[in-house]
């Protein structure tokens, strides 16, 4: 409300991340489209991208998206403040290198020739043309990005885009692209005007009613903010980080473990990426809609995490034709590549927390069921960056099948010292004496002293 009605003019696409309103989303992208087929070597000069055809001369690109910025910016300057709102013009011809240095600042041996010569430089045209003040175009200039301007042909992207596709799919590329062409096309009518393209949406254009049906077994984990340092994270990080690819990190419920997970993702080298499997799911895993020991919804959802968590293509759908493990077995090589352009010291680590909740669960059904362990713990030759954790608790080890290359490593109750460190995140004057207590009576097991008869009540 109170925004002019042509605030907007210069907008083809907006893309919201986090939420489909503007007043909610955690970033925003606007995009202004460009593309010329007749001329696809001219480049954008200062002069295109201020060249106005009304009378009123502010229609230019500039000042089309720079009315688009205020508007924006009336309605979220934390987003400005925060980098989180992007000015885009998207083309397939190249920017003059002249527009990015007058939108740095400009050169000002430049502006000093123009200001003797009485004419307005390119900076000073770029201002103009916005409408802005110098502060204001200084804000705009910072969200404004030109880094998608000389792309390829549009058949150039639609070969990229089919060959991606077909690298990920198991199903035939063009059908899958000519499916997602004709639904943004329908959505771009005007007759779908005011409509949005969301998630909701694109899961019903491929058929699915909610993300369930992508992502069956979603993790029910609870993380924990100030993890209490074990002796056993280090030494799993360490391991991994050095030379095994394959470790069972095991002990007697309650110990810890899957706590252990969360610490063990801090010390995982930089740009490293952990994707847990939770087995348990909060105690659901034999319920029997649950199905989280089976092998298509757990390969599904760990493929799915995969795409999720580094933002790769394609989301994996569901198929009675699939070998699940051969599918995932090839998406995680994909993802190791992309884990590995990041840093040559990334990790991509896939643990499988309480695996043994998991065969469990396979064996009660009846008759008896194959648990996905099974088939992921006998993955062969992993890539170079990628290592594999499943946790499981100590008298339920030989039902995991592990491999000879599966490392053991065991993780105990907390020490003392871990149990004074546990009591003192909640009661820092607690004395010595009641801690050893405390320690003896608990045996050291960090799920009692949090949640046995007494001890919370004590704490908290």
């Amino acid at each position: 409300s109170g925004t002019p009605s042509d605030t907007w003019d210069g907008v083809d696409c907006t893309l919201y991340y986090g939420s489909d309103r503007a007043a909610s989303a955690k970033r925003i992208v606007i995009d202004q489209l460009k593309y010329s087929a007749a001329n696809p070597d001219q480049a954008w000069t200062v002069a295109r991208l201020t060249h106005s055809s009304n009378k009123k001369k502010d229609n230019s690109v500039v000042g089309r998206l720079a009315k688009a910025f205020v508007g924006l910016n009336e309605k979220r300057p934390d987003l400005v403040t925060s980098g989180n709102l992007s000015v885009r013009l998207v083309s397939n011809q190249q920017v003059a290198p002249a527009v990015l240095n007058a939108l740095k600042g400009g050169d000002p041996s430049d502006e000093e020739s123009h200001g003797c010569s009485g004419k307005k430089s390119e900076r000073e045209l770029l201002v103009a043309s916005s409408g802005l003040r110098e502060k204001d175009f200084e804000a705009f200039a910072r969200t404004f990005d030109l880094s998608e301007c000389g792309c390829e042909s549009r058949f150039g992207l639609e070969e990229r885009v089919l060959a991606a596709i077909s690298e990920w799919n198991h199903d035939d590329a063009r059908t899958a692209l000519d499916h997602m062409m004709r639904f943004v096309r329908r959505a771009m009518m005007p007759e779908a005007k005011g409509e949005f393209i969301t998630r909701q949406s694109i899961l019903l254009c491929f058929g699915f009613s909610d993300s369930g049906a992508l992502f069956p077994c979603p993790s029910a984990l609870t993380r924990v903010d100030h993890p209490i340092p074990r002796a056993a994270s280090r030494i799993v990080a360490d391991r991994v980080t050095s030379r095994d690819q394959r470790i069972c990190l095991y002990g007697e419920g309650g110990c810890g473990k899957t706590t252990a997970l969360q610490e063990i993702e801090t010390l995982l080298p930089n740009d490293s990426v952990l994707i847990i499997f939770d087995c348990y799911g909060n105690g659901r895993h034999l319920n029997s809609d649950a199905y989280r020991h089976r092998v298509p919804d757990a390969f599904l959802q760990l493929s799915n995490d995969l795409a999720s968590q580094l933002r790769i293509p394609l989301l994996l759908s569901p198929s009675r034709n699939l070998d699940y493990p051969r599918v995932f077995k090839k998406r995680l090589e994909k993802a190791s590549r992309v884990v590995a352009s990041r840093a040559n010291s990334a990790l991509l680590v896939v643990a499988v927390d309480a695996a043994d909740n998991s065969v469990t669960a396979a064996n009660t059904r009846s008759p008896a069921e194959r648990s996905f362990v099974h088939d992921f713990v006998a993955l062969s030759e992993l890539p170079r960056n990628v290592r594999f954790i499943v946790t499981g608790r100590t008298g339920q080890l030989p039902s995991l099948g592990l491999p000879r290359d599966f490392t053991l490593i065991e993780i105990e109750g907390f020490a003392r010292n871990e149990t004074a460190a546990h009591v003192r995140g909640f009661w820092n004057e607690a004395p010595d004496t009641w801690i050893e207590d405390f320690h003896h009576l608990s045996r050291g097991n960090p799920r009692v002293q949090a949640h046995g008869p007494g001890f919370s009540k004590i704490l908290l």
